[in-house]
């Protein structure tokens, strides 16, 4: 992947744009927020919303705000 010649890597976090800058030195690295969180502010989500045929996925892992 390094010697790909248009190649962009988004990171969430500093330790991973480190190591990703010091593994990946001819792409582009850049730090963006966890896409999964910008989903909160749209107008039509809701995260109470009763089942309408949707999948709702609840994840239990380190990630898992408090």
């Amino acid at each position: 992947m390094n010697q790909h010649p248009n190649l962009t890597l988004f990171t969430r976090d500093r330790l991973s744009y480190d190591l990703a800058c010091q593994a990946f030195d001819n792409c582009q690295v850049l730090m963006a927020p966890d896409a999964a969180f910008q989903l909160i502010d749209l107008a039509d989500f809701a995260i109470n919303r009763p089942p309408q045929g949707l999948l709702y996925h609840c994840r239990k892992d380190i990630e898992l705000p408090t």
